[in-house]
């Protein structure tokens, strides 16, 4: 009988204090009318950009809460049940996690002047693209995870009524995990609109002829204070996946042998495996939403727009988390690997985040630099990212208005 009552009291306890618990169950809540509708509808278009997130504060407790909310994603987290996903974040990963990345976090906002960058950043761009878009359209922004919500967000665009929507995650090239994620949630909470108004979503900008001209800028001379072909080598680090997110949606990576080795680092026509490979050499219907293919393409773009060939680039993908086969070549493997070849002077680019965060700053700047540094390299540059600049917040205006256009 006393096991009895103790298994309902901590379910009751465990119920009363959910909000806790669960880290985004008090902020996702989407409200379904405005509360103006005694007012004129203001007619304008309503626009979401949605950016990953950032723990509130540097702190173990923050970072956790932050850690959890993205973990849960059973986007990010794929191969695993709800309740054996849920156990090893809450068990396992973020009780360790929570205190190694928050070492990082706080060395990221010392950096970055005592705040997170792509909090920073992100609302910076929001303001500057209300301001090219005009009174038209709302431009509001939110994070995937954490604040400010998505659903807070989302509840402006429905107190003002638009009469179509446009919604733009803020990753260029296309990951159910990332672009994914970010269109599923914010199509939950308009489905909970009584009035669901047009709405059009921008799911990738890899091939954006105005995205690829304002990343092409900021790693020129003139926004980088930087000649980027005075290097031996420049990488484009883009933020890896495991291979079964990309196998699911595209025809070529899934015939891939991600055992391969030596893993090819560039396409030739000559491979035994070409066709597998073509990912990294054009964009097909087979692989049109290929991460892979996003990341190679978005590369080829800018090394075009530069003037730099294609043998003084090399695209590697960063961040591999797990035992899982991920995307290659692994960032690390070919870092290490670069001064034995007569490299010695690297400079680096993660077109996977428009706005610096722990990846960049950290893991780009500080890491990879010392590994680099390690092997006998003698000069890293890390290429700052989008951020807040005059010619990628155009860029993002254009891509919304081009849109707008054809929204009734």
């Amino acid at each position: 009988m006393l096991k009895k009552y103790a298994a309902l009291g901590v379910a009751a306890l465990v119920l009363l204090r959910w909000r806790s618990i669960c880290p985004w169950a008090k902020r996702n809540v989407a409200q379904s009318v405005p509360h103006t509708l005694g007012k004129e509808a203001p007619n304008r278009i309503g626009v979401i950009l949605i950016n990953l997130g950032t723990p509130t504060k540097p702190t173990p407790w923050f970072v956790r809460k932050f850690l959890i909310e993205f973990l849960c994603d059973w986007r990010v987290i794929d191969a695993l049940p709800s309740l054996a996903r849920a156990a090893l974040v809450y068990l396992v990963i973020t009780p360790i996690r929570c205190f190694t990345s928050g070492r990082s976090y706080k060395e990221l906002w010392r950096i970055h002047e005592n705040t997170s960058p792509l909090l920073t950043h992100s609302q910076k761009t929001q303001q500057m693209v209300q301001r090219a878009l005009g009174p038209e359209y709302v431009v509001v922004h939110g994070m995937r995870y954490q604040l400010p919500s998505l659903a807070s967000a989302m509840n402006t665009l429905c107190e003002q009524r638009c009469r179509s929507l446009i919604v733009l995650p803020m990753f260029a090239q296309y990951a159910s995990s990332s672009s994914g994620s970010a269109i599923e949630w914010a199509m939950r909470f308009i489905g909970q609109w009584d009035v669901i108004p047009h709405t059009h979503v921008i799911s990738h900008f890899y091939s954006n002829e105005k995205y690829l001209d304002a990343l092409a800028r900021t790693l020129s001379p003139g926004g980088s204070g930087r000649d980027i072909l005075s290097f031996d080598c420049v990488l484009f680090s883009f933020h890896g996946l495991p291979w079964r997110h990309v196998t699911r949606l595209c025809d070529n990576c899934r015939h891939i042998d991600p055992t391969e080795t030596p893993f090819p680092q560039k396409y030739a026509q000559s491979m035994n495996n070409a066709v597998a490979h073509e990912c990294m050499a054009e964009n097909t219907d087979g692989n049109a939403y290929c991460y892979r293919a996003h990341c190679y393409a978005t590369a080829r773009g800018v090394a075009e727009r530069l003037g730099l060939p294609d043998s003084k680039y090399t695209v590697i993908f960063q961040s591999r988390f797990g035992s899982d086969p991920w995307l290659q070549p692994y960032a690390e493997d070919v870092i290490r690997s670069l001064p034995s070849q007569g490299v010695k002077r690297v400079a680096i680019i993660g077109p996977s985040f428009v706005t610096d965060c722990l990846e960049t700053t950290c893991e780009l700047g500080e890491e990879y630099k010392e590994a680099f540094l390690e092997e006998g390299g003698e000069e890293w540059f890390l290429f700052p990212a989008l951020n807040d600049g005059e010619h990628w917040a155009q860029a993002v205006a254009e891509m919304i208005r081009e849109k707008g256009e054809l929204l009734p």
